[in-house]
């Protein structure tokens, strides 16, 4: 009981602070959308075609610590984990863009081969790269058509085609592509035919993907490790605070057992680098 009322009057001291610094804190929000962390932000979401009004992000951004932080208050009754929770937060907005872009790319970079097949196909036929390029955009879904058209809206904005064939390296930031368009530009100027470029360079990226998926498939265990050892401390801090909360509390409260878990996070986490590591084979 004493728990839920400590619970609600911080509640209540948290509601009536808001409401009392509401047109300030909403003042400096307006301020923030002009910050160069939510323009660069805004940049990365539109590169992947996400459209969100600053004022979102902004509030996204600026909200997601104190929900994350109270959260941890209340599944933990702790300030330190409180802490922690927030520290996420600010941190979180980041890591699900980066996250995005990981996966945008590994699903542009997996239908790439059927980019090229679509480009061989189409210049076989008798059209022009850019007629091509507008084939390709026409038949093949997401991320690649939608990269491939900013090709098409440069070209028709007066843009030179080897300028946006680079921009669009610049954009993806993929080996595969990089080596694609290095091979198109030498080929345009060089007068080479582009349908046996493209077929080599289809056969050189399969071959590559087949190396891929070798490497991931003997590199499995150590990274199966990596991830038990990530999350056996979690599961078994769960575990404990379950069969026994009072040495949970302790550790939470002393100097002494806080001082044991950042050295025991900072420890995990340098031991879960290290095997990634160890376990990432560049080709």
């Amino acid at each position: 009981m004493l728990k839920i009322l400590s619970h609600s009057i911080l509640f209540f001291v948290i509601a009536l602070l808001t409401y009392y610094f509401y047109p300030s804190v909403e003042e400096w929000l307006k301020e923030y959308q002009s910050s160069q962390r939510i323009k660069k932000t805004s940049n990365h979401l539109g590169q992947m075609f996400i459209k969100m009004p600053l004022s979102t992000l902004v509030y996204i951004t600026f909200l997601s610590p104190f929900i994350l932080g109270i959260i941890g208050f209340l599944i933990s009754d702790s300030f330190f984990i409180a802490l922690i929770c927030v520290a996420f937060g600010v941190i979180l907005p980041g890591l699900f863009i980066k996250n995005f872009q990981k996966r945008r790319l590994k699903k542009f970079e997996s239908q790439l081969v059927d980019g090229l097949t679509s480009l061989s196909s189409s210049l076989r036929g008798g059209l022009s790269f850019l007629q091509a390029v507008e084939v390709l955009v026409e038949e093949l879904p997401p991320p690649i058509s939608q990269e491939f058209s900013l090709i098409l809206i440069e070209n028709k904005l007066g843009v030179p085609l080897d300028k946006s064939l680079q921009k669009l390296v610049l954009r993806m930031n993929s080996e595969a592509l990089s080596l694609t368009i290095r091979a198109v530009l030498i080929a345009r100027q060089s007068g080479g035919d582009l349908t046996i470029v493209f077929s080599q360079i289809v056969n050189t990226i399969k071959e590559r993907n087949k190396l891929e998926r070798r490497i991931n498939t003997l590199t499995s265990q150590g990274k199966m490790q990596g991830m038990l050892m990530g999350f056996l401390p979690i599961i078994f801090a769960v575990v404990v605070s379950v069969t026994n909360p009072s040495l949970v509390q302790t550790m939470l409260e002393e100097p002494a057992g806080q001082a044991m878990l950042i050295y025991a996070l900072i420890s995990e986490i340098i031991g879960v680098v290290l095997i990634r590591r160890v376990c990432r084979i560049e080709i």
